[in-house]
């Protein structure tokens, strides 16, 4: 019984211990939009353009382009 406590114990501890190692990265700012982007004519007059953006994914940033 008093080796099951111990490991018991043990094993706890060690659990708390990882616990403690967790980081957590927090990003800010985003990268700059592209120097140049292509936007082209608008197929029809009611067509509105929508800018493109940067998302997150996977840990950094991606760029979707506009349309």
């Amino acid at each position: 019984m008093k080796k099951l406590i111990v490991c018991a114990a043990l094993l706890l501890s060690l659990q708390m211990g990882t616990y403690g190692c967790r980081t957590r990265a927090v990003v800010t700012t985003r990268p700059a939009t592209p120097a140049v982007v292509v936007r082209p004519a608008a197929p029809r007059p009611d067509y509105v353009w929508i800018d493109g953006d940067w998302y997150w994914s996977g840990g950094k940033y991606h760029w979707k382009q506009g349309y």
